[in-house]
């Protein structure tokens, strides 16, 4: 019945946050089908934001995440040249997000891009992207600058900081290209392994046809899984 209470009625808008059943013989089908009269055609369906049971970040943790630096940012104008490294390098070959979607939120105060999202992206474009940019940004050197923005984005994802799981799929894919050192448990294969767990358990795997999905959503979806698909291949 938790499950069931966190479907949104068909008229809605949808939300970000995709729950998947899978087939409707599928046991989870099954009992909200006998018990709550719950019937989706959909494999995919958008739940009711509202009534997330996460545990809200404490006043204490979140003092902490800041005292640490998870929550700094460089420049405007370094962040600038970062999006455009990112969007003209990275994105062509791995387009994991939605370059559009993404355009309308940046600089937007009242829907801004994902922290967490920000710093996988500003540490793959670290790798590309002028030095002078990175030296203004504080950084003396350009694995510096990759190294700092890397652990910031873990520490956010570690800490569970996104709600939205699509973004922590993208997330964990960017974050596969940081590499330390051989003793690194974290490694590329770790992340690689996170983002094809995320991604399956949303349901990325199967086909949206016919499900709740916009037709953005439905091709992002796509997007994603056929990079993950790529890399598990390429390793």
């Amino acid at each position: 019945m938790i499950y069931a209470n966190l479907f949104e009625e068909p008229n809605q808008p949808q939300s970000q946050t995709i729950l998947y059943l899978g087939y409707p013989t599928h046991n989870l089908s099954y009992i909200l089908q006998r018990k709550g009269g719950f019937v989706s055609p959909f494999f995919h369906n958008s739940a009711v934001d509202g009534l997330s049971i996460r545990k809200p970040i404490s006043h204490d943790e979140l003092e902490f995440y800041r005292a640490r630096g998870d929550y700094d940012l460089p420049s405007m104008h370094a962040q600038d040249e970062l999006i455009r490294t990112y969007f003209a390098i990275v994105h062509p070959m791995y387009p994991v997000l939605d370059r559009v979607q993404f355009a309308k939120s940046y600089r937007n105060p009242n829907s801004p891009p994902s922290l967490l999202l920000l710093q996988a992206m500003f540490m793959c474009a670290a790798a590309h992207c002028p030095l002078e940019f990175l030296t203004e940004a504080g950084f003396n050197t350009r694995h510096e600058a990759k190294r700092t923005f890397y652990r910031r984005a873990r520490n956010l994802f570690d800490a569970d900081f996104e709600p939205n799981r699509i973004v922590m799929i993208q997330a964990a894919f960017l974050l596969q290209f940081w590499w330390e050192s051989p003793l690194e448990q974290k490694d590329a294969s770790y992340w690689h392994n996170v983002s094809v767990t995320l991604a399956q358990g949303s349901g990325m795997h199967r086909s949206t046809e016919g499900s709740g999905l916009s037709i953005n959503n439905r091709r992002l979806w796509r997007r994603i899984w056929t990079c993950i698909q790529v890399l598990s291949r390429s390793c």
